[in-house]
């Protein structure tokens, strides 16, 4: 009698990941297809990184900076979706890979307006830093003057001070930051949908 074969291990089809517990995911039992391999996404996230921030920061174009994080997002998932196209882009996946992406956009975004604040100050000897704060206090008056109460009034006095500068811009910061993390996270989840390589459905029983 020919020995019987041995029954074959089972194995996981792409579209059984979602019924999988977090520890076999850690363990290493998802295949690392569908899984970001962080390695070779970056590259791709950097580049979509870059053409959103200084999409952000260009002249005239740079107000539908609501338009170009979401297109960052998506162009990382393209990007990632081009350079490894056996494996299938989820929407939580292209949500991680915005999120990355607005993280990186926002540095550019900062490294790009300090060289110009650097280039302005030193080389052309304009003071944008004081023109800034002049504009700044001038929002904060027509505010008061057409909320004229006493909260407005100590507001527009504490924020006139440095310290109140200090403050105004760190929140401004941490707000921007936020803003690019949330729009690029929805771009590429957005992203996924439109590039991400679609479900293969499981075959028929036989």
């Amino acid at each position: 009698m020919a020995p019987r074969d041995p029954d074959p291990l089972p194995t996981t089809a792409p579209h059984d990941l979602g019924q999988l517990s977090p520890s076999a995911i850690q363990n290493g039992s998802v295949p690392a297809a569908n899984r970001i391999q962080w390695s070779r996404a970056l590259t791709s996230v950097s580049k979509a990184a870059g053409i959103a921030g200084v999409l952000s920061l260009a002249p005239r174009i740079s107000v539908l900076c609501c338009l170009w994080l979401p297109l960052g997002g998506m162009l990382a998932v393209w990007f990632y979706q081009r350079a490894n196209p056996a494996l299938r882009v989820t929407a939580g996946m292209g949500f991680r890979l915005g999120a990355v992406t607005g993280a990186f956009a926002y540095v550019v975004y900062i490294v790009v307006s300090a060289a110009e604040l650097l280039v302005a100050r030193f080389a052309l000897h304009q003071n944008i830093a004081e023109e800034l704060r002049t504009t700044f206090i001038k929002a904060l008056e027509q505010g008061a003057a057409r909320n004229p109460t006493p909260e407005a009034q100590q507001m527009l006095k504490s924020f006139s001070t440095p310290e109140g500068m200090a403050i105004a811009i760190t929140l401004g910061l941490v707000l921007m930051f936020v803003a690019f993390i949330i729009f690029c996270s929805l771009g590429g989840a957005a992203g996924s949908a439109m590039f991400g390589q679609k479900e293969t459905p499981p075959p028929p029983p036989q």
